[in-house]
C-alpha cells in the first residue's frame, strides 16, 4: 500500500514541480500512466532494446552526437516504449519516455539500462562553451523514472568515445568508465588512462586505477566487473627517473569494492623472462586474456575470475573470439584459416575443433564476431578499411560443415555507434537494429526482424518498423501520400 501511495504522490508532484538541470534544459514531463513495477522482470538490458514487465523500451532510431538534443522534443533518437504484445501492430501506441537523443561513441557501450524503477542512459552534452559552441563531444550520464518524470543529470565526462558500463550491485547503481587522467611522472604532468567509478545515487566519484593499458567490461547478464592491465613503473637509481617495466599486471575490479584485486603479475625473479598480459574480453565474471613471456616465443590464452581461479586454456594466442562454456568445458568461437571454428579446451590443450562453415568473404575483408544468441553465432563483415557494411550474418553453432556459410538479416544497421540487439518474440529470435535500407524519409528508424519458419519448415524472416516517426517525418509521409499506418501496412508483417 505504501508503494502505491508513493507512486500516486509522485504523479501529483510531477505536475507541480519543474526540475531545471545545470545544462539549462527544463526537465518537466507529464507522467505516463500504467507503468511497470520496480520488481518486474527486465530482459535484454544494456542495448537499444530493453523489456520491462509488459513493455518494450527502445531507442527510436539513430542520431549523431551533434544532432539537435533539446529536452522535450520527440527526437529520432529518443527512448520510447510500446506494449510488447502490440509491437508489430499497425495501430500500436508508441510513447516517448526520454525526449533526448541517446548516444555513446563507443560501439560496445551504447544503449541504456533499466534497474528498479529507473532508466539510465547517456546523451551528448548540449551545454555551450564560452565561445557559444555546443560541447557535444562530452557525454552526459542521466537517469529518469519509468514514467518519464524525475530526469536527473548524474555526471558529465569529457570524452564520448571511451568505453563504460552501467551496472547494479546490492541495490546500488554504478557507472564504470575508461578515461584520461593526469599524473606527475618525472616531474611532468602526463596523461594516462584510468578506470573511474561513479555511484549513480550519491554521484560520488572514485579513481579505481591509473596507468591502465587496456580493459574489458563484463557485459554479460549480471556482470559487475571490469578487468584491466596496469603499466608498472620503476625508478632508475642512477638517474632517479621512472621508466616502464618490461612486464605488467592484470587486475579485476568489482563495483563498490574498496580496491581492485590483483589476478597475476608478470614479474618473476629472472628479470629476463617477464610476462605481459593483454585483456581480450570479459564474460560471466571471467576475464579472458592472452600473454607472452619476454625472451621466448611462448604465447597462451587463459581465463580467470581471481588469482585463485586462473585456468590456462591453450598454448596459443587468439586475438578475436567469442567465449563459451558448454557442459563444464571452456571454448571459443573464432575465425581462423578461412573457417568459422568451434574450439574446445581441456587441461591446457585444444581438445576438439569443429569446422562450422567457410568464412566465404572477399579478400581483405574483416569478419567481426558479434554475439552468440540461441543456437547461432552472429557476425558482421567489414569490406574495406573503416567501412562497415552494417549487414548481420549468422551461422549455426551446433552443425559442422554447413553448406551455407551465413544467412542475412533483411535490413542493414545504419549506425556505427551501436550493435545489433537480440530478444525473443513468441519463442522466435528477433533482431533489433537501426535500418538504413528504407526510403530516405524514414532513414535510420528502429526495425525488428523476426526469424520464424513457414509451413514447409523453411526459415522466413519477417521485418517490421517498430520506431515511431517524428512529427516532421510523419508530416512528410502524409504529404507524399503515405501516412504512418499505410507505411506500416506496407510492411505486410503478420
Amino acid at each position: 500500500m505504501a508503494k502505491k501511495f508513493l507512486a500516486v504522490a509522485a504523479l501529483l508532484l510531477a505536475s507541480v514541480f519543474t526540475f531545471v538541470a545545470c545544462s539549462g534544459d527544463n526537465y518537466a514531463f507529464d507522467a505516463l500512466s500504467d507503468n511497470p513495477a520496480a520488481t518486474d522482470t527486465v530482459k535484454s538490458n544494456g542495448g537499444i532494446y530493453v523489456e520491462k514487465g509488459k513493455y518494450s523500451y527502445f531507442v527510436n532510431g539513430a542520431q549523431s552526437s551533434s544532432a539537435s538534443n533539446e529536452f522535450g522534443v520527440h527526437h529520432k533518437g529518443s527512448i520510447v516504449r510500446c506494449l510488447t504484445s502490440d509491437l508489430t501492430k499497425a495501430d500500436r501506441n508508441v510513447e516517448v519516455v526520454v525526449p533526448k537523443v541517446i548516444y555513446a561513441g563507443d560501439l560496445d557501450s551504447s544503449g541504456f539500462y533499466i534497474y528498479g524503477d529507473k532508466i539510465y542512459y547517456t546523451t551528448a552534452n548540449n551545454v555551450k562553451d564560452a565561445n557559444g559552441n555546443v560541447q557535444y563531444n562530452k557525454l552526459d550520464f542521466m537517469s529518469v523514472n519509468l514514467d518519464g518524470t524525475g530526469t536527473q543529470l548524474i555526471a558529465t565526462i569529457d570524452d564520448n568515445l571511451n568505453p563504460f558500463n552501467i551496472v547494479e550491485k546490492n541495490g546500488e547503481v554504478y557507472i564504470l568508465y575508461y578515461t584520461d587522467v593526469t599524473k606527475t611522472v618525472n616531474g611532468e604532468e602526463t596523461t594516462v588512462k584510468a578506470i573511474k567509478q561513479i555511484n549513480a545515487q550519491t554521484k560520488e566519484q572514485k579513481l579505481v586505477a591509473d596507468d591502465v593499458s587496456g580493459c574489458a567490461f563484463d557485459r554479460s547478464e549480471g556482470g559487475v566487473k571490469v578487468a584491466f592491465t596496469k603499466t608498472i613503473r620503476k625508478k632508475v637509481v642512477a638517474t632517479g627517473q621512472e621508466t616502464e617495466e618490461n612486464y605488467n599486471e592484470l587486475y579485476v575490479y568489482s563495483v563498490g569494492d574498496e580496491e581492485a584485486s590483483l589476478v597475476v603479475s608478470g614479474k618473476v625473479e629472472d628479470s629476463a623472462k617477464r610476462t605481459k598480459y593483454t585483456v581480450q574480453t570479459m564474460s560471466g565474471g571471467y576475464v579472458y586474456y592472452t600473454y607472452q613471456t619476454t625472451m621466448t616465443a611462448d604465447k597462451a590464452l587463459a581465463k580467470a575470475s581471481s588469482s585463485q581461479d586462473i585456468v590456462k586454456l591453450v598454448d596459443s594466442e587468439y586475438s578475436s573470439f567469442v567465449p563459451f562454456n558448454e557442459n563444464g568445458k571452456d571454448g571459443i568461437y573464432v575465425v581462423e584459416n578461412g573457417w568459422f571454428k568451434k574450439i574446445t579446451f581441456a587441461n591446457g590443450e585444444k581438445e576438439s575443433e569443429v569446422l562450422l562453415a567457410k568464412s566465404d568473404v572477399s579478400s581483405g575483408a574483416t569478419i567481426n564476431l558479434e554475439k552468440v544468441y540461441g543456437r547461432y553465432l552472429y557476425f558482421t563483415v567489414q569490406e574495406e578499411e573503416n567501412v562497415t557494411t552494417g549487414i548481420l550474418y549468422r551461422i549455426k553453432t551446433d552443425e559442422a560443415n554447413q553448406e551455407k556459410a551465413y544467412t542475412v538479416v533483411s535490413g542493414s544497421m545504419a549506425s556505427t555507434w551501436t550493435n545489433f540487439d537480440f530478444t525473443t518474440v513468441n519463442g522466435e529470435v528477433a533482431v533489433v537494429y537501426f535500418n538504413e535500407n528504407e526510403s530516405l524519409k524514414f532513414l535510420n528508424y528502429t526495425y525488428m526482424d523476426i526469424f520464424a519458419f513457414d509451413a514447409e519448415g523453411k526459415e522466413d524472416v519477417k521485418s517490421k518498423r517498430i520506431g515511431r516517426l517524428t512529427e516532421n517525418d510523419s508530416k512528410s509521409a502524409v504529404e507524399n501520400g503515405d501516412d504512418k499506418n499505410a507505411v506500416d501496412a506496407a510492411d505486410k508483417f503478420i
